[in-house]
């Protein structure tokens, strides 16, 4: 196990098990349709492993742009709320390599939720792959 690793908190550890790792302990790019395949598999199974918070709502738009094809949104918003709110704008990690719009939704809805605001998140397309996300 890369020292990395080892500095790691336990729990975190645990969830880049199903994901390719060099020897130094960064992500393995040699297969990126393999890795980003075994990434969101992890991200998914997180997401599961915890219970849907009822007090957020997930709404996915299309977003049309003039120069290209349309752009899926997902928003989060608190289910209480009423009106107009605030948006939090959220770019999910990944290096325009790894990542999807819905990797975050469970820390998102809980944020949102907290802070009496909504988030949304747009599905950005990944280096190598321009068509993911959009439509």
């Amino acid at each position: 196990m890369p020292i990395s690793r080892l500095l790691m908190d336990r729990e975190l550890s645990q969830a880049l098990d199903g994901v390719p790792m060099t020897p130094n302990g960064a992500f393995d790019l040699t297969d990126i349709p393999a890795t980003r395949a075994a990434f969101r598999a992890q991200a998914e199974s997180i997401a599961e492993s915890e219970p849907d918070d009822p007090s957020a709502i997930t709404e996915e738009h299309r977003v049309s742009r003039a120069d290209g094809p349309d752009v899926l949104v997902r928003l989060l918003r608190p289910a209480t709320a009423q009106g107009p709110l605030p948006v939090m704008l959220w770019f999910h990690g990944g290096g325009q390599v790894l990542g999807f719009a819905a990797q975050d939704d469970p820390w998102l809805k809980r944020l949102g939720s907290r802070l009496g605001c909504a988030v949304a998140v747009a599905a950005a397309a990944t280096a190598f792959q321009p068509s993911v996300g959009l439509r």
